[in-house]
């Protein structure tokens, strides 16, 4: 049994494959490296050799220098580097954080190597939820806008419309299934017959969803993830009380300055503005 490997008859939350844990869990594991493999080549509609899996955390040029850790990171026999990141949410950082992870690996390679003419290919697989109605694959190449000329030809971003996906296999249309299956509730799981990636993907899915301890560890990472939200949110909202309450206090001052100009009284401009006799002292000093 593997070590990872529990009952779990009594959880009755799903964790799909689009939960970043278990998606890491499923590509990562050396056991999967044939579905890895088959899962790159429909992304990119060509055939390549065998993958392992690199180290996810990627060199820091010095101590100061934040890591970078990316979602899957992998390289097939003849040198070329897939690096795939699923993103749970379309904020356009995402595109920053994550060109930046692709193109430090790219930089590694053309430090180390030889020859800049036998750089290996560099390709990102972005899987996106929350794009809504955008294409269902956009491909990102370093292009002249006006004569379609590439500036380098070796490194390459897919962006793949994960929600969009998932409606279109719901619909019937198979064309991507074997990323739509990282969508897949459990129920949908019994519509899977037959293909070899789709039955493997499957098993581990199921395998990792009656894992006692692998599905109690996505909850407890699931649920500080809320707390910090939450807090997060705390801090947001008393942020903005605070600007309100310093923004109405400000507005009071001003008012307080304006009306020590037309020479009025303090119990008059404390009456207008609710502000005490010290603090319109303190107005009066600051303006003399």
């Amino acid at each position: 049994m593997n070590k990872l490997e529990g009952t779990n008859k009594n959880n009755t939350k799903w964790y799909p494959g689009t939960n970043d844990l278990m998606f890491k869990a499923i590509f990562t594991n050396k056991n999967n490296n044939d579905i890895l493999k088959i899962f790159i080549e429909r992304a990119l509609d060509k055939k390549i050799s065998m993958v392992k899996v690199l180290q996810n955390e990627l060199a820091k040029n010095n101590i100061y220098e934040k890591g970078k850790i990316v979602d899957i990171l992998a390289e097939d026999l003849e040198g070329n580097v897939y690096n795939i990141e699923l993103n749970c949410y379309p904020y356009k950082y995402l595109h920053i954080r994550n060109f930046g992870y692709i193109a430090s690996k790219y930089g590694e390679e053309v430090k180390a190597g030889n020859d800049y003419n036998n750089v290996s290919n560099f390709i990102q697989i972005n899987l996106t939820k929350g794009l809504g109605n955008a294409r269902t694959l956009e491909v990102f190449t370093f292009t002249n806008k006006h004569l379609d000329k590439r500036f380098i030809d070796n490194l390459i971003i897919y962006e793949f419309n994960l929600d969009k996906i998932y409606r279109q296999w719901y619909n019937g249309d198979k064309k991507f299934d074997f990323i739509a299956i990282l969508s897949f509730e459990k129920e949908d799981l019994e519509k899977v017959r037959g293909d070899y990636y789709m039955e493997k993907v499957k098993g581990e899915l199921e395998r990792l969803n009656k894992d006692t301890r692998f599905t109690e560890f996505l909850s407890a990472e699931e649920d500080d993830r809320k707390i910090t939200n939450t807090l997060k949110n705390i801090y947001k909202m008393e942020g903005e009380k605070h600007g309100i309450e310093v923004g109405v206090k400000k507005e009071k001052m001003d008012i307080a300055k304006n009306m020590i100009n037309m020479n009025l009284d303090d119990e008059t401009i404390s009456k207008a503005t609710g502000l005490l006799k010290d603090e319109i002292d303190k107005i009066r000093t600051s303006l003399s």
